[in-house]
């Protein structure tokens, strides 16, 4: 069965890093793994050279179907203070197909 992982990287200024991480503790994991995702991080984004000063929030869904209802979610009650903070977001999708290892038929 496929899996999806949404990851969404975002610019964030030293100045608000320790609210922020507080937030998406408090308020992001516990909102989003009760809304679809089985599983809902925060990491420090690092490349080749090491951190690039940007956060990257990671979404595992179980199912497409389940990322999709994610993106149609039209809460009220979605937390929104710690995204105060973040700004120039970039998205990737990614499925994650895990087969059997049998050959495709």
């Amino acid at each position: 069965m496929p899996r999806v992982l949404y990851l969404v990287t975002f610019r964030l200024k030293e100045a608000h890093r320790a609210a922020f991480l507080a937030s998406a503790r408090a308020e992001l994991k516990p909102y989003w793994e009760a809304h679809g995702a089985d599983r809902f991080e925060v990491y420090d984004e690092i490349g080749p050279t090491g951190p690039t000063g940007r956060v990257t929030q990671a979404f595992w869904f179980p199912s497409r179907e389940a990322y999709l209802a994610m993106q149609a979610l039209r809460d009220p009650a979605t937390p929104t203070r710690a995204y105060q903070w973040l700004y120039e977001p970039e998205f990737r999708v990614l499925d994650l197909v895990v087969g059997d290892g049998a050959p495709p038929a």
